[in-house]
């Protein structure tokens, strides 16, 4: 039951007030919006697996009611990976999870978060290639979410473009 997640009751209040934002961004002919998966609080009555199990349900009702919207508005809903390791949108698989079969949603490939994630961006793009909408390209030094300018932090950028030069944005 979803319910048993704190924080589960906000999902339709959040989603109602997306619609709103991404209606007026469509007014404005504005056809890419950019989200990060959900994040649910733990609580200690549920298992760290079980708790994963009910976010990653918790993100696929969310996805599918930003489908419904972005297909109805015609915008496109491009997940970005997160930058928090172990979280739910921080891999690939997660991403590839949500935007597999549900129409208007593409992924926004975001280079620092997936540094600090430790994410291998070759991989990503390899797997996530014809879902990847957006590039979000900023740099940091591995500890945190800087956003820096490229080329001011660690990402080797000669092996990222190397890898992103061939994604069709």
């Amino acid at each position: 039951d979803l319910t048993e997640i704190r924080g589960f009751d906000e999902v339709p209040r959040v989603v109602a007030e997306l619609r709103r934002w991404i209606e007026e961004l469509s007014k404005l002919g504005v056809r890419r919006f950019v989200a990060h998966t959900l994040w649910l609080p733990l609580d200690a009555a549920i298992s760290t697996w079980k708790h994963l199990a009910m976010v990653a349900r918790v993100n696929a009702k969310f996805f599918d009611e930003l489908s419904r919207t972005a297909r109805e508005l015609e915008v496109e809903i491009l997940v970005e990976n997160r930058v928090e390791k172990g979280r739910y949108g921080s891999t690939t698989a997660d991403l590839l999870e949500i935007v597999e079969g549900r129409e208007g949603l593409g992924i926004c490939l975001d280079v620092g978060h997936a540094h600090v994630a430790g994410v291998d961006i070759e991989r990503f793009v390899e797997l996530a290639k014809p879902w990847i909408r957006a590039l979000h390209l900023h740099d940091n030094d591995g500890s945190r979410d800087q956003h820096l300018p490229p080329l001011l932090g660690a990402i080797n950028w000669r092996r990222i473009i190397s890898y992103i030069k061939y994604v069709d944005t």
